[in-house]
């Protein structure tokens, strides 16, 4: 491969790797695309990918296969949570952290520095370092 086609392919990797989403549509001729049914009008589904809303004709869909979004499935694991538990916040900020939920993650941890101002991996999180003064 050239440098000249490598480098958007790089990009493209980079793009998709980050932006897995809930839905995945299988066509009949093998291929599979990760995104959201945006619209489906019985004759043509229209699918949310990282790249943008791709249209397919229903006769080329072999399935699709629901599933939540990353921000969905953050939603459903907090709804779950007490909100007094830390440790239950702390695991949800890591596991944001691995799925490039950055907001959330910061969200969370500074629910964690109000509840518990010394909490040092929260306050590591924020990129702070607490001397115990307040």
């Amino acid at each position: 491969m050239s440098l000249r086609g490598f480098f958007p392919a790089c990009l493209l990797l980079l793009a998709l790797s980050g932006s897995v989403l809930g839905d995945t549509l299988y066509l009949k001729n093998g291929k599979s695309y990760e995104g959201k049914v945006v619209s489906d009008d019985g004759r043509v589904v229209r699918f949310k990918t990282s790249v943008g809303i791709l249209s397919f004709d229903k006769s080329r869909i072999a399935r699709i296969e629901k599933g939540l979004t990353r921000r969905e499935e953050y939603a459903r694991r907090l709804a779950k949570l007490d909100p007094g538990d830390l440790d239950g916040l702390l695991d949800l900020a890591r596991w944001c952290r691995e799925r490039r939920l950055p907001r959330e993650r910061r969200m969370l941890v500074r629910r964690i520095v109000k509840a518990c101002p010394g909490h040092p991996e929260a306050r590591r999180a924020l990129g702070q370092i607490w001397n115990g003064a307040k």
